[in-house]
Protein backbone atom coordinates (compact mmCIF):
# COMPACT_ATOMS: atom_id res chain seq x y z
CA UNK A 1 0.00 0.00 0.00
CA UNK A 2 1.42 3.39 -0.94
CA UNK A 3 -1.16 5.60 0.80
CA UNK A 4 0.39 8.40 2.88
CA UNK A 5 -1.62 7.29 5.93
CA UNK A 6 0.23 3.94 5.87
CA UNK A 7 3.74 5.36 5.52
CA UNK A 8 6.28 4.78 8.30
CA UNK A 9 6.28 7.67 10.74
CA UNK A 10 9.35 8.72 12.70
CA UNK A 11 11.59 5.67 12.11
CA UNK A 12 14.78 5.66 14.18
CA UNK A 13 17.44 3.17 15.31
CA UNK A 14 20.02 3.73 18.01
CA UNK A 15 21.75 2.64 21.17
CA UNK A 16 21.08 3.28 24.85
CA UNK A 17 23.01 2.56 28.04
CA UNK A 18 21.16 0.47 30.63
CA UNK A 19 22.19 0.79 34.28
CA UNK A 20 21.18 -0.97 37.50
CA UNK A 21 19.66 0.89 40.47
CA UNK A 22 17.63 0.38 43.61
CA UNK A 23 14.23 1.92 44.28
CA UNK A 24 15.03 2.84 47.91
CA UNK A 25 18.70 3.11 48.88
CA UNK A 26 21.80 3.11 46.74
CA UNK A 27 22.77 -0.11 45.07
CA UNK A 28 26.39 0.24 44.03
CA UNK A 29 28.36 -1.78 41.54
CA UNK A 30 32.10 -2.25 41.53
CA UNK A 31 32.01 -2.63 37.75
CA UNK A 32 29.82 -3.22 34.72
CA UNK A 33 30.72 -6.33 32.74
CA UNK A 34 28.26 -5.47 29.92
CA UNK A 35 26.12 -2.40 29.37
CA UNK A 36 24.61 -2.61 25.89
CA UNK A 37 21.24 -1.52 24.60
CA UNK A 38 19.76 -1.16 21.11
CA UNK A 39 16.39 0.23 20.07
CA UNK A 40 14.16 0.73 17.07
CA UNK A 41 11.44 3.38 17.21
CA UNK A 42 8.58 3.57 14.73
CA UNK A 43 6.12 6.32 15.57
CA UNK A 44 5.21 5.89 19.26
CA UNK A 45 6.31 2.22 19.46
CA UNK A 46 9.82 1.52 20.80
CA UNK A 47 11.41 -1.95 20.74
CA UNK A 48 14.46 -2.43 22.98
CA UNK A 49 17.10 -5.13 23.42
CA UNK A 50 19.65 -5.04 26.23
CA UNK A 51 22.39 -6.96 27.97
CA UNK A 52 23.41 -5.70 31.40
CA UNK A 53 26.19 -7.39 33.36
CA UNK A 54 27.37 -6.03 36.70
CA UNK A 55 29.25 -6.88 39.89
CA UNK A 56 27.46 -5.83 43.09
CA UNK A 57 29.52 -3.87 45.59
CA UNK A 58 26.71 -2.94 48.03
CA UNK A 59 23.27 -4.40 47.36
CA UNK A 60 21.18 -1.59 48.91
CA UNK A 61 17.46 -1.95 49.62
CA UNK A 62 14.24 -1.60 47.65
CA UNK A 63 13.04 -2.86 44.28
CA UNK A 64 15.68 -3.74 41.69
CA UNK A 65 15.45 -1.26 38.78
CA UNK A 66 16.98 -0.90 35.33
CA UNK A 67 17.35 2.68 34.14
CA UNK A 68 18.22 4.46 30.91
CA UNK A 69 15.50 3.58 28.40
CA UNK A 70 15.84 5.76 25.30
CA UNK A 71 12.32 7.26 25.58
CA UNK A 72 9.85 7.91 28.40
CA UNK A 73 7.10 5.32 28.67
CA UNK A 74 3.49 6.39 28.34
CA UNK A 75 1.65 6.87 31.65
CA UNK A 76 -0.85 4.09 30.88
CA UNK A 77 -0.78 0.60 32.41
CA UNK A 78 -1.84 -0.97 29.11
CA UNK A 79 1.09 0.61 27.24
CA UNK A 80 3.99 -0.18 29.58
CA UNK A 81 6.84 -2.39 28.50
CA UNK A 82 6.73 -6.14 28.78
CA UNK A 83 8.87 -8.75 27.15
CA UNK A 84 11.28 -11.61 27.67
CA UNK A 85 13.89 -11.50 30.45
CA UNK A 86 16.69 -13.75 31.69
CA UNK A 87 18.58 -13.09 34.92
CA UNK A 88 21.79 -15.04 35.38
CA UNK A 89 22.95 -15.95 38.91
CA UNK A 90 19.80 -14.69 40.69
CA UNK A 91 18.69 -17.12 43.41
CA UNK A 92 14.97 -16.38 43.54
CA UNK A 93 12.79 -17.11 46.57
CA UNK A 94 11.18 -20.56 46.37
CA UNK A 95 7.66 -19.22 45.71
CA UNK A 96 8.71 -17.35 42.53
CA UNK A 97 7.68 -19.30 39.43
CA UNK A 98 8.58 -16.77 36.72
CA UNK A 99 10.73 -13.63 36.38
CA UNK A 100 9.43 -10.58 34.49
CA UNK A 101 10.04 -6.92 33.82
CA UNK A 102 7.51 -4.11 33.76
CA UNK A 103 7.94 -0.50 32.82
CA UNK A 104 7.57 2.22 35.42
CA UNK A 105 4.89 4.59 34.09
CA UNK A 106 5.98 8.00 32.81
CA UNK A 107 9.68 7.16 33.27
CA UNK A 108 12.71 5.62 31.56
CA UNK A 109 13.00 2.82 34.15
CA UNK A 110 12.04 -0.83 34.40
CA UNK A 111 11.24 -2.80 37.54
CA UNK A 112 12.03 -6.49 37.93
CA UNK A 113 9.20 -8.74 39.05
CA UNK A 114 8.62 -12.28 40.19
CA UNK A 115 5.36 -14.11 39.57
CA UNK A 116 4.12 -16.13 42.53
CA UNK A 117 1.76 -19.08 42.26
CA UNK A 118 -1.80 -17.95 43.01
CA UNK A 119 -0.94 -14.54 44.45
CA UNK A 120 0.30 -11.05 43.53
CA UNK A 121 3.46 -10.00 41.70
CA UNK A 122 6.59 -9.64 43.79
CA UNK A 123 9.12 -6.84 43.30
CA UNK A 124 12.60 -8.39 43.17
CA UNK A 125 14.64 -6.63 45.86
CA UNK A 126 18.17 -5.34 45.38
CA UNK A 127 18.96 -6.78 48.84
CA UNK A 128 18.51 -10.27 47.31
CA UNK A 129 21.70 -9.78 45.27
CA UNK A 130 24.85 -10.95 47.02
CA UNK A 131 27.57 -8.39 47.64
CA UNK A 132 30.45 -9.38 45.35
CA UNK A 133 28.14 -11.36 43.05
CA UNK A 134 28.19 -11.05 39.27
CA UNK A 135 24.78 -10.84 37.54
CA UNK A 136 23.58 -10.59 33.95
CA UNK A 137 20.15 -9.39 32.84
CA UNK A 138 19.13 -9.88 29.21
CA UNK A 139 15.87 -8.36 28.03
CA UNK A 140 13.88 -7.67 24.91
CA UNK A 141 10.53 -5.87 24.83
CA UNK A 142 8.38 -3.11 23.38
CA UNK A 143 6.56 -0.10 24.79
CA UNK A 144 4.60 3.01 23.78
CA UNK A 145 5.95 6.52 24.32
Amino acid sequence: DTAAANALDDYEEGTWTPAIASGASDLTTSSYVAQQGHYTKVGRLVHVIMTLGFVVNDNGTGPLLITGLPYTQKNDSGSRITGHVDIYNYDSPSNIIQIGIEGVANSTSLTTLGSRDGTTWYNIQSSELADGGTYYIKFTGSYVT
